[in-house]
Order: C-alpha cells, then structure tokens, then sequence
C-alpha cells in the first residue's frame, strides 16, 4: 500500500477532509443504491489510509518534539512519567 501524505492547508493546518459536514452532504438516492454502496466502499478505503497517514504524522511529531506521552508536553520532566 502506498503511504498516503496528510494535507496541509494554505494556514498550515492539517486539512480536515473527512468533516461531519462531508458525512452528511448529498441525498441517499434508493434508484442508485448500487452507485452508493460502491462511493462508500471506496471512500472506506480512502478514510483508513488518510486516518493511517495521520497517526503515523502524529507519531512523527511527538517522537521529533520528545513529547511526553501523558501530558504531550515537549521534554517533559514532570512525575507523572
């Protein structure tokens, strides 16, 4: 599987592709039941690799940043580890 890449908008957030806005966009057309079945299935696919891209960026940031993995604060010296 090739590595999907996170997006970034022009603020330098991560773009949110897949927003509850996105889930509850355009009409459930019964006549075209099949046509549906097949956009979810493919974007089915799509979501877990971009969810996977995600993680794998997350993990990269907080390894970079030595990030604590209780409190996510860089070069934590608190306790609590």
């Amino acid at each position: 599987m090739n590595e999907k890449e996170v997006e970034f908008n022009s603020d330098g957030f991560v773009h949110r592709k897949f927003t509850r806005e996105w889930a509850s966009s355009g009409i459930i057309n019964i006549s075209r039941l099949s046509d549906m079945v097949a956009s979810v299935i493919t974007s089915r696919n799509e979501m877990v690799e971009y969810i996977e891209a995600l993680h794998n960026k997350i993990d990269w940031i907080l390894e970079k940043n030595n990030c604590c993995d209780v409190c996510f604060t860089a070069n934590c010296e608190s306790d609590h580890k």
